[in-house]
């Protein structure tokens, strides 16, 4: 019982402690130590022992790292303390379900002490269940343990086989180390610190590879961070407000070829202010600017609304979120859960999904990939939906994180997908996290969270292919298949009686 104790406070210490690996901590190393304590605290354990301890890891890791979403329906969608605390609550539980399930399947069908298990079946399993989690009941890809790797060598994966490929890199990392310390003397031990070295080597040497180029000549852009509290955002008595104040910031914008303004920057739909989208059309064509602005988009004769972003001034287009937040931009089972959730005063809560297929936007000359808050956590969406664009704008109010690790852990996202395409990312918030990405996932210009600012930087729009975005997945899950089958356990035959 001490030992089975032990071992659940290992798993439930180690999975809080996991978080402090990703934004605004990076504290990478976390993400080697955490899983390789996960690994050990399975070695010898029964499948159902097994479940337990990954349940616990995960109830740490998702407790501390995604309690974000107490904030956002409890303060911004005004749901009292207990409805905040069990959603929340009950979030937390179904993705610890994850590991634990993770555990159990590994403990029944591979033998985790050995290296086989170790170093095939441990890694791979853990990416499995990453990208499960990306897509399942519309998917949650939140604390990828290869987003933490976004500054180290590790990163160099991605643009071959995207975050998943670093998870793959990281949780191996992990292995190796745990089996570096459990067999010090074992013949193998020099070969697996070869191989350690030759796995960072070579995506350190991965990272800084030319898989794209400049498509031309510098474009100076901006970003402008209007600041509007969610408390006034959506009060008709606030609209003027909001509409001068993000014109007013826009004019000091005016000598960028390219400005993003945030997600629904203006709360309003364009037909209720044409003569003010027409003035701002004018006034950035006369500076030879294009303007990209989130704006709700509706269509009046099948009376759908969309989370949208128009382009005005010099270029055309414009962008329909095709990925909504559940329970946020639209109700799941709205007829079960509809009653349960009336008291969500969540605005704009009723929105359409875009189409799949949706051209994209241009500004002055440039094909731009436009991705609207959640969406960029996805990077298999996020690869789809890229086509020939030669610079990525990722609109976002993430106001709705208020001052948690949210806003942060946001970002971090967006750096790895900028890592995964080999293009710039601009980051255009309402009120934090306003950045310029490059093409190595470094944030080269930002803007302090919580101010009503404009961030300006100039560089080159690029082109040109990643492994990643010519071949997506399937490299990566020929590769996963092949570690599990080959660390699979074998049964053992069945004894047969001789006559005699």
């Amino acid at each position: 019982m001490q030992i089975l104790n032990k071992y659940l406070y290992l798993c439930l210490v180690s999975g809080s402690l996991l978080t402090l690996s990703f934004a605004p901590f990076n504290q990478f190393y976390f993400a080697l130590l955490c899983p390789m304590a996960l690994l050990l605290s399975w070695q010898q354990a029964s499948p159902n022992q097994a479940f337990w301890r990954g349940f616990l890891f995960g109830l740490g890791l998702f407790a501390t790292g995604v309690s974000w979403v107490f904030v956002s329906i409890h303060t911004y969608g005004n749901a009292g303390i207990i409805l905040s605390l069990f959603i929340t609550t009950l979030l937390i539980s179904i993705l610890a379900l994850f590991p634990a399930l993770l555990g159990m399947v590994l403990v029944k069908y591979f033998r985790l002490s050995g290296l086989k298990g170790m170093l095939l079946a441990f890694p791979a399993g853990w990416v499995v269940v990453e990208w499960i989690r990306s897509w399942i009941f519309s998917g949650f890809p939140w604390l990828l343990l290869g987003y933490s790797q976004t500054s180290t060598p590790l990163a160099g994966y991605a643009p071959l086989f995207s975050v998943f490929g670093v998870s793959l890199a990281t949780a191996l990392s992990s292995a190796v180390l745990l089996a570096l310390w459990q067999k010090p003397r074992s013949a193998r031990f020099y070969y697996l610190i070869l191989g350690l070295f030759l796995l960072w080597g070579i995506g350190q040497g991965m990272r800084y590879f030319p898989w794209t180029q400049a498509s031309g000549t510098k474009v100076k852009v901006s970003m402008v961070q209007g600041n509007i509290s969610q408390s006034i955002k959506w009060s008709q008595a606030y609209q003027n407000q909001i509409l001068q104040s993000y014109l007013a910031l826009n004019k000091q914008a005016l000598g960028s070829s390219l400005i993003f303004w945030p997600e629904a920057a203006l709360p309003i739909f364009p037909e209720q202010i044409p003569g003010y989208l027409n003035a701002l059309s004018l006034l950035a064509k006369q500076h030879r600017a294009s303007i990209l602005l989130g704006i709700p988009l509706d269509n009046p004769i099948t009376q759908q609304y969309f989370n949208g972003a128009l382009v005005v001034g010099d270029g055309k287009g414009m962008y329909l979120k095709r990925h909504l937040v559940p329970f946020g931009e639209y109700v799941p089972l709205l007829n079960i859960l509809g009653p349960i959730l009336n008291s969500l005063t969540i605005p704009m809560s009723s929105f359409n999904p875009g189409p799949e297929d949706q051209a994209l936007p241009v500004m002055n000359g440039i094909p731009v990939a436009v991705f609207i808050c959640y969406e960029s956590a996805f990077p298999e969406e996020f690869r789809d939906t890229l086509h020939n664009a030669e610079l990525i704008a990722t609109l976002s109010d993430d106001s709705w994180f208020g001052h948690s690790l949210g806003l942060y852990q946001h970002q971090e996202m967006d750096q790895m997908r900028a890592i995964e395409t080999g293009r710039y990312l601009v980051r255009a918030t309402n009120n934090g996290g306003t950045s310029v990405i490059n093409p190595q996932g470094k944030i080269i210009a930002s803007l302090p969270a919580f101010s009503a600012s404009v961030l300006s930087s100039e560089f080159s729009p690029m082109t040109g292919s990643t492994p990643w975005l010519r071949y997506g997945m399937w490299p990566l899950l020929v590769l996963l298949g092949f570690m599990m089958t080959c660390s699979i356990r074998k049964r053992k035959a069945p004894v047969t009686e001789t006559s005699q």
